[in-house]
């Protein structure tokens, strides 16, 4: 039998697995069972659909979301100009007031900001003043109220 620090991890699993009881053998499987479902858990309490739940668990009577809707970056190229690229998440944030809609909250207010993360800028080629681009994201917060049931 190889030295066990030169198993591969399978191997060291099936190693162990020859070397325990019946009792031994389930009692892994229940708590590797129980960790599985607890980072199920955990991954679902992170998304909109499982931070409503939380909130309406907790009693709350108003839930408030924010997303990120998009993102802009800016950039300064010297004797071209400043410009703008963006990407957005196109789609997410419907499914995501369902999800929440669905948790027996109803939207009530939604309102957007632009936060500004930066910005570049540089004087004008051959003439007098400044380009300037703005990096930041915009962002959608959105206000539910619980639902009477």
């Amino acid at each position: 039998m190889p030295l066990r620090i030169f198993m591969s991890e399978s191997q060291q699993r099936e190693h162990d697995l020859k070397n325990m009881s019946k009792e031994e053998i389930k009692a892994r499987r229940k708590e590797q069972e129980r960790e599985r479902k607890r980072r199920e858990e955990e991954a679902f309490r992170s998304t909109p659909k499982g931070i409503a739940r939380t909130a309406k668990e907790e009693g709350r009577k108003v839930f408030q979301y924010v997303e990120k809707l998009s993102e802009t970056v800016g950039a300064a190229v010297p004797m071209v100009g400043a410009f703008t690229s963006g990407q957005q998440n196109e789609g997410v944030i419907i499914s995501s007031i369902e999800d929440i809609e669905s948790e027996g909250w109803t939207l009530i207010n939604d309102n957007y900001v632009f936060q500004v993360t930066g910005s570049v800028s540089r004087d004008k080629f051959l003439s007098s003043g400044q380009q300037e681009a703005v990096s930041g994201q915009l962002i959608g917060i959105y206000t539910f109220r619980a639902v009477d049931e």
